[in-house]
């Protein structure tokens, strides 16, 4: 988990949480963990978008 442990305290320095977090990138047991780490960890929205699931961040500002 050295990997998500540096996303993770990657992400713990951002001056602002943002909005929604997706995870695209990884198996997909994989992403859900981190997901759930995020979830946990940071308190910020996350999800992993379905196989093939269009996402707008324009809808997200």
């Amino acid at each position: 988990m050295a990997d998500t442990d540096g996303l993770i305290g990657w992400m713990k320095a951002a001056e602002k949480e943002p909005r929604m977090t997706y995870i695209t990138h990884g198996e997909p047991e994989a992403c859900e963990a981190l997901r759930v780490r995020i979830k946990h960890e940071l308190g910020w929205r996350a999800r992993v978008p379905e196989y093939l699931e269009d996402v707008s961040i324009e809808d997200q500002r």
